[in-house]
């Protein structure tokens, strides 16, 4: 049985990316994300492994992404 909560997916993550299987640790957030799409955690996880795999725009991007999400969220607490 696999779960399909976003939770299982993100530890799915770092279990790949402790095994240094940077594409899978990728694939597994981007379902996460495809679930939680305004969890910027999952943005800020992404832009680590693209970063550790050299992918600097790629992990801009998604530094980006997980801003504006947080950016967003403190403004509408307001």
């Amino acid at each position: 049985m696999k779960p399909e909560d976003v939770e299982s997916w993100k530890d799915k993550a770092k279990y790949h990316f402790s095994a240094k299987d940077l594409g899978a640790a990728y694939s597994s957030l981007i379902k996460a994300s495809n679930l939680a799409p305004n969890d910027p955690s999952i943005f800020i996880d992404l832009g680590i492994i693209s970063a550790t795999n050299k992918e600097n725009g790629k992990a801009c991007k998604d530094f980006n992404r997980a801003g504006n999400l947080i950016d967003k969220g403190l403004s509408s607490q307001n």
